[in-house]
């Protein structure tokens, strides 16, 4: 597999997780999230879109606003 195609798969399994996080939790979209998130709008999206350019700091709140347990958080992790 290329350097290129391994990102978008792990990028793929990054947004997926979000996404089951934002579901259990009733965060309706993107926005929303962002705005619990705490970034501004066009970032919290773009780290969204392309989460290898995410801070550890920006992971960590991320993870505490998806109330993510340890084993959610290391796969969240992995994809990075």
């Amino acid at each position: 597999m290329s350097a290129r195609a391994e990102i978008n798969k792990k990028n793929r399994e990054f947004r997926a997780e979000v996404a089951a996080a934002m579901a259990r939790l009733d965060i309706r979209n993107k926005r929303e999230l962002v705005r619990h998130w705490g970034l501004p709008e066009a970032t919290g999206y773009l780290r969204l879109r392309h989460p290898e350019t995410m801070t550890i700091r920006e992971l960590r709140v991320l993870c505490a606003v998806l109330r993510l347990d340890d084993a959610a958080k290391a796969r969240l992790a992995a994809t990075l």
